[in-house]
């Protein structure tokens, strides 16, 4: 398993240990690469996107992240 894969699944862990519904780690390699994936745009603009996801964008990493599985 890569090692950044093993951070980004520890991230997650904490983002939903620490139950805040608006924790959006938007320099995270899979969430932009998630994005990339759905909207084909770059980090701006999944920054841009996200404020409109407030206050539940821990919700929305999520389900970006798990796109990816």
């Amino acid at each position: 398993m890569p090692i950044a894969t093993l951070f980004g699944r520890w991230r997650r862990l904490g983002i939903r240990q620490m139950c805040e519904a608006d924790a959006f780690p938007a320099g995270d390699e899979a969430l932009n690469k998630a994005w990339a994936l759905l909207e084909g745009d770059g980090c701006q603009d999944l920054l841009t996107r996200a404020e409109a996801w407030r206050p539940w964008r821990a919700y929305a990493a999520q389900h970006l992240w798990a796109s990816l599985d």
